[in-house]
């Protein structure tokens, strides 16, 4: 009785594509350990640094963590990966804020800025997803709607200007308690070392702040 064993042939690994020889092919140390070397130090640079800057000459397919504040006082991560010339975002933490204090907005036309969410840095210029929610109430008249306009706004060199807005979310409630909580998401252009947030505006006189908020998510960065 012959036992007949079938011969295991030449293949590559999936993932890091190292050469594995078939049982026909004559060992070859030297190379087969060259090859593993090369494959495994090529590999090692993909794999995500932690960084808090944009790293200098960046290859296709390298990968980031970005470590940045996600609130007033809390630090996360941004994940990116390097595709196409460009910085994409492929995971991690928005920034968020949030105001949650009711304060009386005045007469019409009134402008509020000290009453803002923490206001976002920027820390890196490029593309983001910023999410958007207000609500107003109205507390002087029974059936009356309390309206007000909540904006996202750039502040360069602490200052504001009209022009400065970006977009604009109104939100009404009656008297017997706050509108709905409305909510609008825009994709926009930050620029770094800029600062964010949200400003308010009274359209209707005596209209009351309930409660807003933002949330910001990278898309993909301009420089680096």
């Amino acid at each position: 009785m012959s036992v007949t064993s079938e011969l295991r042939p030449a293949r590559t690994t999936p993932r890091l594509q190292l050469p594995v020889p078939g049982d026909a092919a004559p060992a070859d140390y030297v190379s087969d350990t060259g090859a593993l070397a090369d494959a495994v130090d090529a590999r090692a640079a993909r794999v995500a640094a932690v960084v808090t800057a944009l790293p200098a000459g960046p290859a296709e397919g390298d990968e980031i963590l970005f470590r940045t504040l996600v609130g007033a006082s809390d630090y996360g991560y941004w994940r990116f990966i390097r595709r196409l010339g460009l910085w994409e975002f492929s995971g991690g933490v928005p920034y968020a804020a949030a105001q949650l204090t009711g304060f009386q907005m005045g007469g019409d036309g009134t402008w509020f800025l000290t009453q803002s969410p923490a206001p976002w840095a920027c820390p890196l210029s490029g593309t983001y997803d910023v999410l958007l929610s207000a609500q107003f109430d109205f507390t002087l008249m029974p059936g009356m709607d309390g309206v007000g306009a909540a904006y996202w706004y750039e502040a360069p060199a602490g200052t504001w200007s009209e022009t400065d807005s970006v977009r604009l979310r109104n939100s009404g409630g009656r008297n017997d308690g706050p509108g709905a909580d409305v909510a609008t998401i825009m994709r926009t252009e930050c620029v770094a070392g800029r600062t964010y947030s949200l400003i308010y505006r009274a359209l209707q006189q005596n209209c009351v702040h309930f409660k807003s908020a933002f949330q910001v998510t990278p898309v993909r960065l301009t420089g680096g």
